[in-house]
């Protein structure tokens, strides 16, 4: 019997994994177990490759994912039954040194995700949810690979020695926290800082405003940032 020489098998499984992922995008969305926020998630949606965490299966409204991934411990029987039927991957991944946020953005970027967007993981009963999501961000920033949580009025976003601009409706409010620390200096709000020092547990931009369209924020170091979404 002849077999295969390790470069022929891996030849084979690079054109098998072409085939199975050759539909996936670069954008990524994730639908955490958090509140629900259908109008949100819908509005990123298109183009989107689409992960759902397992427990959030559960809550799915006109949404087809690409993915369902997790433990699954936390879907429903009739649920996890809906989903094969129609053909959705199931990803199990047992690990718990890591929640199923951080399992679905890991494996995100192995299938080549250069955005990612997090849906319903802020707010509700689970306050120590919320805080780690936003740990999250930090934890797993990247360049390559942009990362952002959205609510249904805010996007949160951290940065680290960078220049970030984006655009908001004048009057809506924004927020920036030194994640711990961060030099900042900032054009287009109401109130303007400039080489300002925004520290954890010491100064912090609350319940600033946006005064231009377009806003430019120049962060030296380490900063959460929290924008309008429209």
């Amino acid at each position: 019997m002849k077999f295969a020489s390790f470069s022929q098998f891996v030849f084979l499984f690079f054109i098998f994994a072409s085939s199975c992922f050759s539909n996936i995008k670069e954008d990524f969305l994730i639908i955490a177990n958090g509140p629900y926020e259908h109008e949100v998630i819908k509005s990123l949606m298109p183009n989107r490759t689409i992960i759902v965490l397992d427990g959030a299966a559960n809550h799915l409204k006109e949404i087809l994912p690409d993915y369902i991934l997790g433990d699954l411990d936390s879907i429903s029987s009739a649920s996890e039954e809906k989903y094969k039927r129609l053909d959705v991957k199931f990803v199990k991944l047992e690990d718990q040194n890591y929640t199923d946020l951080e399992k679905a953005i890991l494996f995100a970027r192995d299938l080549g995700a250069k955005t990612i967007a997090i849906a319903s993981a802020f707010g509700g009963p689970r306050s120590d949810h919320s805080v780690a999501n936003l740990s999250i961000l930090k934890k797993y920033y990247s360049q390559e690979c942009e990362l952002t949580l959205h609510t249904t009025t805010e996007i949160f976003r951290f940065l680290k020695d960078e220049k970030f601009c984006f655009t908001a409706q004048p009057g809506k409010q924004c927020g920036f926290f030194g994640w711990p620390m961060a030099i900042v200096s900032t054009s287009g709000l109401v109130w303007d800082v400039n080489e300002w020092e925004a520290k954890i547990g010491n100064n912090m931009s609350c319940s600033n405003m946006i005064k231009n369209e377009n806003v430019e924020i120049i962060v030296k170091g380490d900063l959460l940032l929290i924008y309008p979404n429209k």
